[in-house]
């Protein structure tokens, strides 16, 4: 018979603690330690810090405990200190311990580089690319390899920083394996048509396809060319050979933009019709080439499509709120973009349509107060990001 295990602290409203690298919150200790043994190379930092012990001892009325927690943080290496903080309390067997314990003291074997790197990494695929290249950058205190420089750049062109990017890809391209260099001349093609390089990434496309042959990459580029030099009829040729080549979702996707950019479209409809998944990223662009031939009511039916399939989606809500602002629907639009922030308060395009809305609705005092909120959460992440550089820097265990 299965035992029902309560929680220690067994009252409401209680106070709840964020981690700082997830951005997860929990409520009880036995989330925490759950948040831990799930995601320990993201918590080594901060269950033994006195943020925590401090949240343990007050909110969670565990004085004992946050004893405990303190008198581990002096304890040890990093994985001897989690083991000793998972072990606290009668939740994880042993032979999930001994499991994590061994996986953990592998991973303090590694290099500091790999190590952030791989912290990079995960900020990366959060969705972070700020606090990912000052991992990076730290990894790259210890060792310059193609791999970091590679990552670095990818960071640095999703916050647009495209200069900076194709400096790290060159750089890249002179160290890299010569097996493993097309995946890097690609992305340093690719930041050079962002940062308006085009005759450089004309030449580098030149050069990549007498070392390794035609691909449909080289041909999406060569209409990414075309389309920086403002040449979008030209482009087309080279798109269409690309979906021949390989129908990717991404090259229909920008084939069908273009065409709506042209004007053209019924073959921007016609050709997004060639993805075959028709998920929720198709119904969205769906609804913006709807939006752009100025079809604001069979946009706004496309995300209410999307919606029913992912209801908990904020970009989703977000969407349908600018597409009712469109339709000057304000009462609609309105109503969306509240489920938008009832689902992530701090979402900064959600609280930007917001304020459009609100602007829209004449309400100019509203208006400026989420404005102004935007700008101090602004400024609190960018402080945090260097809180978060300097201790990535700092911390022996992690770095």
């Amino acid at each position: 018979m299965s035992e029902l295990l309560l929680c220690l602290t067994q009252e409401d409203g209680i106070k709840p603690y964020l981690f700082k690298t997830t951005a997860i919150k929990v409520f009880s200790f036995e989330e925490a330690l759950f948040h831990c043994y799930t995601y320990w190379k993201q918590s080594l930092n901060d269950f033994c810090g006195e943020e925590f012990i401090e949240w343990v001892r007050i909110s969670l009325k565990l004085g004992d405990l946050a004893k405990k927690i303190k008198d581990i943080s002096g304890n040890g290496d990093s994985a001897q200190r989690l083991y000793m903080f998972l072990s606290l309390i009668d939740y994880f067997d042993s032979s999930e311990l001994h499991s994590l314990r061994a996986e953990v003291e592998r991973w303090q074997k590694r290099n500091d580089w790999e190590k952030l790197k791989e912290q990079g990494d995960y900020f990366v695929q959060k969705g972070e690319p700020d606090r990912a290249i000052g991992s990076y950058r730290a990894a790259l205190g210890y060792e310059v390899n193609a791999e970091l420089l590679n990552n670095t750049a990818i960071a640095l062109m999703q916050l647009e920083r495209f200069d900076e990017a194709a400096e790290c890809l060159e750089r890249a391209s002179e160290c890299v394996d010569p097996e493993k260099s097309e995946i890097v001349l690609l992305h340093l093609i690719e930041a050079y048509i962002f940062d308006k390089e085009i005759a450089k990434a004309t030449l580098l496309i030149n050069d990549v396809k007498n070392s390794f042959g035609d691909s449909p990459e080289l041909h999406y580029l060569r209409g990414e060319t075309d389309v920086a030099a403002g040449n979008c009829n030209r482009s087309v040729t080279h798109y269409e050979r690309a979906i021949e080549l390989d129908k990717r979702p991404e090259y229909i996707y920008r084939l069908a933009q273009i065409y709506s950019q042209i004007r053209m479209f019924d073959k921007a409809m016609e050709t997004l019709e060639l993805v075959k998944v028709k998920n929720i990223e198709f119904l969205m662009k769906q609804a913006e080439l709807h939006a752009a031939a100025n079809n604001v009511p069979a946009a706004i039916k496309c995300m209410e499509k999307a919606i029913v399939k992912e209801r908990n989606n904020v970009d989703l809500w977000t969407g349908l709120a600018m597409y009712h602002r469109m339709d000057y629907d304000l009462q609609k639009a309105y109503s969306a973009i509240i489920k938008a922030l009832d689902l992530s308060k701090d979402n900064y395009p959600a609280n930007l349509e917001l304020a459009r809305i609100s602007k829209a609705q004449g309400k100019i005092k509203d208006y400026r107060a989420v404005l102004k909120i935007m700008l101090q959460k602004f400024r609190d992440d960018y402080r945090q990001t260097g809180n978060n550089l300097y201790e990535s820097v700092q911390s022996s265990d992690f770095s």
